[in-house]
Order: C-alpha cells, then structure tokens, then sequence
C-alpha cells in the first residue's frame, strides 16, 4: 500500500466579506462555501490526486456533515477504511475580508479527535504502508510511535 495519513477531517466553511465586523456588528457575506476540510483529509485528496494510493485514519462524526464528508473522501479516491464514526464532525468557519485577511472559528469536539485508540485498533494499515503522514494537533499525543 502507499501512503496512512493520520489526521483530521472537518467542514471547512469559508465566508467572504467587505470588511470583519467589530465587536456587536454584523457583516454581509458576499459568498460562501461549504467543503471538506482538516489537515489530513486536505493530504489525503492531494496524495490521492497525484495517484497515490492512500488511507485515512481519522474521525468523523456521526452526523450528515461526517457522512458528506466521507462521501467525499470516497469520490476523491481517498481510502476511508480507518475512519471511525462519533460525535459530531469539526467545523471551521474562516471568513475572509477584501484585503485577504481571515478569521478562524473552531470547532473540535474532543470526540472529533484522532485517539491513540484509533490508530491501535487499525494499526495493520499503518504497518503495511510504505509511508504516514501524522498530523499534530496541539494538546495531543504523539501518535508517530504507533506507526512503526
């Protein structure tokens, strides 16, 4: 097999607007758009797009954004096989202002985590790639161990 990515997977909602909003403002949102999202399903795609074979070890949630987004990773040609499913699935609101400034928002259940459980229960795709990507979180476990 070729590439394990252990990383996130999240909904990526990206707003567009004049200007941020001060504190107790609104702003108009000139364009939106809805995607998946998270550092390692962003790898995942782009390994998969150059057409290396890859798996995803991650979380998503057992919501409709967790079965869209696996949907998605599925139709990009990203291996889903070490995904589990709890909780809801992450969510980053980004907005962006006409002078490409941005604005971040998350959210990151703890359930929407990669644990050290995960990783253990599939280890046999992690053992039979030729490579894995490991996305660090801050605050999290040092997963690289496990990939050895």
């Amino acid at each position: 097999m070729g590439v394990v990515v252990i990383g996130e997977i999240c909904r990526d909602l990206v707003l567009r607007v004049t200007e941020h909003p001060g504190p107790d403002e609104s702003a108009a949102v000139l364009e939106s758009r809805e995607m998946l999202g998270g550092k390692g399903a962003n790898q995942a795609v782009g390994l998969a797009q150059l057409g290396e074979p890859v798996e995803l070890i991650a979380v998503a949630g057992e919501d409709d954004a967790g079965a869209a987004c696996l949907d998605q990773l599925a139709a990009d040609g990203v291996g889903i096989r070490g995904v589990a499913r709890r909780g809801s699935t992450a969510l980053i609101v980004t907005t962006v202002d006409d002078s490409d400034d941005r604005r971040l928002c998350e959210q990151r259940p703890e359930t929407a985590l990669v644990a050290e459980a995960d990783v253990v229960d599939i280890g046999r795709l992690a053992t039979a790639a030729a490579a894995a990507t490991v996305q660090r979180l801050g605050g999290r476990p040092d997963l690289t161990g496990l990939c050895s």
